[in-house]
């Protein structure tokens, strides 16, 4: 679930005195960090193997992709990652 939902509406009920702000920081931070963490891990063990049976499968010529786009990409995404932090899950399985 993407943070922008739960944090925005969180942050003004801490404004309004409904909620502690301290705790709804404690939160978001963890839940981002399990987040990024599932990620990592998601990408280091399935790593490029999975994105490669993707883009040559009947879905991945669905959405234009093959191999040789996704290797073309991996060098784009992992710089992008490094200017663009909330491209970093979308990223993650190609800079493995």
């Amino acid at each position: 679930m993407p943070s922008e939902l739960v944090v925005s509406p969180a942050a003004y009920h801490a404004a309004n005195g409904n909620l502690n702000i301290f705790l709804v920081i404690l939160f978001a931070t963890l839940g981002a960090d399990a987040g990024a963490t599932i990620n990592y891990i998601a990408g280091y063990y399935l790593g490029r193997p999975i994105i490669y049976r993707f883009a040559n499968s009947k879905f991945g010529k669905l959405c234009m992709l093959n191999q040789k786009k996704v290797e073309k990409a991996k060098n784009i995404s992992t710089t992008t990652v490094c200017l663009l932090p909330s491209q970093a899950s979308l990223s993650l399985v190609f800079a493995i």
